[in-house]
C-alpha cells in the first residue's frame, strides 16, 4: 500500500494524529476550563473550572444556571484527583476526572473567575478550621 507518509499506512498515521490531537497538553500553573460540550455555557452540560499551582488544584464543578461544588486536589498528568465539597450537604467525596473525556475551552469569563475565587476562599477557610480543631 502506497502512503503519503512514508512506509506507514495512511490509516495508521491518521489514527496516531487523531490520538495526539485529542490528548490534553501538559497543564502548567494557570486557570483552565473543561466541559462536556465544546461550547461554553451549554445548558445541562457539566464543566470543570480549576486553577493549577504546582500540581495542586482548586476549583468548581458546575452546570450553567445551576449551583456549583468546590473541590481541591492534585493534578497527575491529565487526571484530576479531587475531594469535592457538596454545596448542599455537609460532606465531601472523592472524584477522579480524566481530562481526555472533556473539551478544553479557551476562555474563562468574569463570572467563572468569581466562582473560582469563592471556592478558593471557601476551601482556605475550611482548611484553616480543620487545622484549628
Amino acid at each position: 500500500m502506497a502512503s503519503l507518509f512514508g512506509s506507514v499506512p495512511v490509516s495508521a498515521q491518521m489514527s496516531s494524529l487523531v490520538a495526539a490531537t485529542n490528548r490534553p497538553p501538559a497543564l502548567n500553573n494557570g486557570t483552565y476550563l473543561y466541559g462536556e460540550s465544546s461550547q461554553p455555557q451549554e445548558v445541562q452540560q457539566g464543566y470543570v473550572l480549576f486553577e493549577v499551582k504546582n500540581s495542586q488544584v482548586t476549583g468548581a464543578l458546575f452546570m450553567p444556571h445551576s449551583s456549583f461544588d468546590c473541590f481541591h486536589g492534585t493534578l497527575n498528568h491529565t487526571t484530576l484527583d479531587l475531594l469535592v465539597e457538596d454545596s448542599y450537604e455537609a460532606f465531601s467525596y472523592p472524584v477522579s476526572l480524566d481530562l481526555h473525556q472533556y473539551y478544553a475551552l479557551p476562555q474563562v469569563d468574569s463570572a467563572q473567575q468569581e466562582m473560582l475565587a469563592v471556592c478558593q476562599d471557601s476551601l482556605a477557610q475550611n482548611q484553616f478550621q480543620a487545622i484549628e480543631r
